[in-house]
């Protein structure tokens, strides 16, 4: 999709292209414009379709589960091994291939989770860092060897290929389970699934426990601030104890968190521990509600004062919606909509306690509607589904927002290559024409100069021409003249020669080789010319300057 700002953009660039020596500097600030705001506009068509979900919790608090069950109507989508035991943030999506792209604990990093460990202060984050160097002992990691391929890695990361959903549970297991070869080494995760049901999805699944690296603390709440909407899993039966409250406290971005939702999970669980002291199900759920209701207000009220009373308003404003838990169980869900070949051995142990609860204590058993109610995941997806509602006057607000940026941007390079064309004309109207009149001065005083020396040097030479055409024409009268006094006479000469002839004879064979001299006379014609009225005479006969041919033997 081409927009009007993209085509203004590109007529200014060609413009600037047609002469890129004069305008070097805008050529380049219209070409970073134009990058800049075609990817941010395929940032933003992106981010159009996808929703960001962001999922906090402890381990074991049943996140992907809880996720499975809200998103893709329970179908297993994200395995369990998706949230890790350690200190992990796992980002979910949809990819044309199963994948997993893994990044590792720089070498610096490492050297703080050492530091960590040595400090003994008993808490949580140095708890996990000294799970991580057990873990790394236990499973003999050759340290220098791993150094040396992370150095080799683009950004510490490693992407691997998996053919299907069996072989990727596999890699999570080495890269992520418990007891996984690599785990211990691995910062963060990305999975990307090739299932439609993830299109327009990106899950954020945070660690369930404070981490002891503070650079990924930091890269974990900028993930949580961009997130749609943020569930914050409790469980019923440990509701916001301490632990919870740190992870909020280590995880909770100060800003940015548009939506955040508690979560009062495995309600199932309290109603099986309660149950057995109430006389129905009614009551047993109004006595559950209430009291954690009132520890949810009362720990909402401390967190939000700390906040306002530390001056972070934006904080306390999140942390107000810790007031409002909503209760939710995934296996009540699970026993509302799945056939009960499908459940686990753990949701068959808890559905046989509740039933035989309800039988021994109740007057009625479990109806469809009480599953219902008790999963209560219809107002869980309708927050999701009013996050994707609120985020598109906000992604508007978005495009807007940059496209203003972008435009205004353009409007300032438009205004200073208009600057310089003025200038440009400026200077070509005043001080280049005023130069280019002084060159063809300058030019035309050249050329009197070349004429002048030409006209010299033609002068000169005609006269020279002049001057030799007269005299070679004198001499021509001259010679005229003189051959016109000239006349011819005719005569004879004699001339004499001399000629070898053979003397031999063939019966004398003494005789042979010998030859005699014989002479004669020849008359040779003569031509001479004279001046008229003079005489001369025939030079003599000079013998021997003439030898015809002898006669043949």
């Amino acid at each position: 999709m081409t927009t009007a700002l993209q085509q203004r953009i590109e007529h200014a660039l060609a413009a600037c292209t047609s002469a890129p020596h004069a305008f070097t500097s805008e050529l380049e600030a219209l070409k970073a414009l134009a990058q800049d705001y075609k990817q941010k506009l395929t940032r933003w068509q992106h981010e159009e379709q996808t929703l960001n979900i962001g999922i906090m919790g402890q381990v074991k608090a049943g996140k992907s589960t809880f996720l499975n069950t809200l998103l893709f109507d329970g179908r297993p989508i994200l395995p369990e091994a998706a949230t890790p035991k350690t200190a992990n943030l796992t980002r979910i999506g949809y990819g044309e291939q199963h994948s997993l792209q893994v990044e590792y604990y720089s070498q610096q990093e490492w050297q703080q989770i050492e530091e960590q460990a040595r400090q003994a202060s008993g808490s949580d984050s140095q708890k996990v860092a000294t799970e991580l160097l057990g873990m790394s002992a236990e499973k003999q990691i050759d340290f220098a060897a791993h150094w040396q391929k992370v150095a080799r890695l683009e950004n510490h990361t490693e992407v691997v290929l998996a053919s299907d959903i069996s072989e990727l549970q596999g890699l999570l297991n080495q890269f992520t389970g418990n007891d996984g070869q690599f785990t211990a080494l691995v910062k963060s995760t990305v999975l990307t699934l090739p299932d439609d049901a993830l299109k327009g999805f990106e899950v954020v699944d945070t660690p369930g426990m404070n981490d002891p690296v503070q650079s990924r603390s930091q890269k974990t709440r900028d993930y949580m601030a961009n997130c749609d909407v943020v569930f914050f899993l409790s469980r019923c039966s440990q509701f916001l104890d301490d632990a919870d409250i740190r992870l909020l406290g280590e995880q909770l971005p100060g800003k940015g968190v548009k939506r955040l939702v508690l979560v009062a999970g495995q309600y199932d669980s309290v109603i099986l521990d309660d149950g057995y002291d109430r006389d129905s199900l009614a009551a047993t759920e109004e006595n559950i509600q209430t009291r954690l209701l009132r520890i949810a207000q009362n720990k909402a009220q401390q967190l939000v004062a700390f906040q306002r009373d530390n001056g972070n308003e934006a904080r306390a404003a999140i942390l107000e919606r810790l007031a409002s838990p909503v209760f939710a169980s995934t296996f009540a869900w699970g026993f509302a909509h799945w056939p009960q070949a499908k459940w686990s051995q753990s949701m068959l142990h808890t559905f046989g306690g509740l039933e035989a609860m309800a039988e021994d204590c109740w007057p009625a058993p479990f109806s469809q509607q009480d599953w219902e109610r008790i999963a209560n995941f219809a107002p869980l997806q309708a927050e999701w589904q009013q996050a994707r509602a609120d985020r598109l006057p906000l992604l508007a607000q978005q495009r807007e927002g940059f496209t203003r940026e972008s435009e205004g941007q353009l409007n300032e390079i438009v205004a200073r290559l208009r600057g310089r064309i003025t200038d440009r004309i400026t200077s070509l109207e005043t001080q280049d024409l005023q130069s280019l009149r002084q060159q063809q001065a300058q030019c035309r005083k050249r050329l009197e100069g070349i004429a002048a020396e030409l006209r010299t040097i033609i002068g000169d030479t005609l006269h020279r021409a002049r001057t030799e055409t007269l005299r070679v024409s004198g001499r021509l009268s001259d010679d005229i003249a003189r051959f016109r006094q000239l006349q011819a006479h005719t005569g004879y000469q004699q001339e004499r020669y001399s000629y070898q002839v053979s003397d031999s004879t063939w019966y004398k064979p003494w005789s042979w080789g010998s030859t005699r001299t014989e002479y004669g006379t020849t008359s040779v014609g003569l031509s001479i010319l004279q001046r008229a009225g003079c005489h001369r005479t025939a030079p003599p006969v000079q013998p021997g300057l003439c030898q015809p041919d002898p006669p043949a033997f």
